[in-house]
């Protein structure tokens, strides 16, 4: 794979900066909806932007967050880690529209039966091949494309921590909303001198 062109002062390692993500998101959203076809995985959002204004319920939101480099790696091959949450909202459906609670009794099961087995599913191994994805517009409509990384490469994640948001109004409305937040780890491009 030739060297991607770099702006002057930028480390050649950012050309590959959006693999390791991409190649993450990609690979568990296809284990989760190969767990539950009907499951609903919404593209990846930058932190910045979260949450958005219209949360859709039971979907699986893919946030993106802070990435540091050289924790590891050489001085040539950086190594890239990125904070990313699995971030997703369960109101339940045993209440009708504008109908308030807090004992939704359904919200559990679809919590800890379906979307928290889902997210753990998707995640396993804990790694997979490192992929270059584009969106190429074919007939009108975006279509996403990838390349494999040649040499190939894999990326790793850590295991997911979980934890319970205070977001969509989760006291008045009943709500969970919940956070499976892990660490992607790539290495970059080789820095030429």
């Amino acid at each position: 794979m030739p060297i991607l062109p770099q702006l002057p002062g930028t480390p050649a390692s950012i050309g590959q900066l959006v693999g390791g993500p991409d190649s993450h998101f990609f690979w568990v959203k296809e284990r989760i909806i190969s767990m539950n076809t009907s499951r609903t995985v919404v593209g990846i959002v930058d932190a910045l932007d979260w949450p958005e204004l219209q949360i859709f319920p039971n979907t699986f939101y893919m946030v993106l967050g802070d990435t540091t480099s050289g924790r590891f790696g050489t001085k040539a091959v950086l190594g890239l880690s990125t904070v990313v949450q699995w971030c997703w909202f369960i109101p339940g459906d045993d209440l009708s529209t504008n109908q308030r609670g807090r004992n939704r009794g359904n919200r559990y099961r679809i919590e800890w039966q379906q979307m928290m087995a889902e997210i753990q599913y998707g995640l396993f191994p804990y790694y997979c091949p490192k992929q270059m994805w584009s969106a190429q517009d074919i007939n009108g409509q975006i279509q996403t494309a990838a390349s494999p990384v040649d040499p190939p490469e894999q990326i790793w994640w850590s295991f997911p921590r979980f934890t319970r948001g205070q977001k969509m109004d989760q006291k008045k409305a009943g709500g969970l909303y919940n956070i499976a937040q892990v660490g992607v780890s790539q290495f970059g491009d080789l820095i030429q001198a």
